[in-house]
């Protein structure tokens, strides 16, 4: 059967992150989906956790590198083996999902918006809140279309935040994926960037909640609408199930 979404997961070490993550993904994904686990040249430890997740999971590909490639370089190896319209990357260590579903409606969501490249949850940085800001970033000398900054100089630019999103294949196809040049740090906001700059929109989910990991969502911020949550650590995951059950929406179908 066809798959409408792949689910990419770039893995380095930190087995029981892992485990948690694919344990709550496929907890409550509803979609015909594919996984697709990139990792970047672990220890023998998560190559026995990928090898069992082959097993538990029918058709899962697994990568395997011999240099670590970054989440970048990673992301973009299973984005260039990808067939589906829909790519939903979750980082493997910290982006937990709680909802039945999640899956649907983003894909939901990016039917009913067709100019969305890529969705999750929006963000601006009060360090960098326009293209003015924007060209002096470190980093900025590597972007692509550098001219687009300086056309929207006076003008707020977001991004998706990185630690969860939902691509439409047809824009990796035709604009590109990831920067080769930007493998981690800021990839996130240079790709937002770059699909903005070849005319495509960027779209916020209001059920995911992904932020920075210096601002880690905290249990009485806890919102049963929200069926994504980055970036958790496994312990916080648990508190947040556990507040979930009490609340009576473990389950939404």
């Amino acid at each position: 059967m066809s798959a409408d979404i792949n689910f990419i997961l770039v893995t380095y070490e930190r087995a029981e992150e892992v485990r948690c993550v694919i344990d709550h993904l496929l907890a409550h994904a509803r979609s015909h989906f594919r996984l697709t686990l990139v990792d970047n040249h672990s220890g023998p430890t998560i190559q026995r956790l990928l090898s069992e997740t082959r097993v538990r999971v029918p058709g899962c590909r697994i990568i395997q590198n011999s240099r670590n490639l970054y989440c970048g370089g990673a992301s973009n190896q299973a984005l260039a083996i990808t067939p589906e319209p829909y790519a939903i990357y979750l980082c493997a260590h910290e982006c937990f999902v709680f909802r039945d579903g999640f899956d649907e409606r983003c894909m939901e969501y990016m039917e009913a918006h067709p100019e969305a490249a890529q969705a999750g949850h929006l963000i601006g940085s009060p360090a960098y809140p326009d293209g003015r800001t924007y060209q002096r970033l470190t980093s900025f000398p590597l972007f692509r279309n550098p001219d687009y900054a300086a056309r929207r100089a006076d003008e707020p630019f977001v991004h998706v935040q990185g630690g969860f999103y939902v691509l439409r294949m047809q824009a990796v196809r035709e604009s590109g994926a990831f920067n080769p040049r930007i493998p981690h740090d800021h990839m996130d906001v240079e790709y937002s960037y770059y699909l903005e700059s070849e005319g495509w929109k960027l779209g916020d989910l209001p059920f995911v909640k992904s932020i920075h990991r210096n601002t880690r969502p905290q249990l009485a911020g806890y919102d049963p609408s929200i069926d994504v949550y980055h970036p958790l650590t496994p312990v916080q995951a648990r508190a947040f199930r556990a507040e979930q059950m009490r609340s009576g929406r473990a389950s939404v179908q």
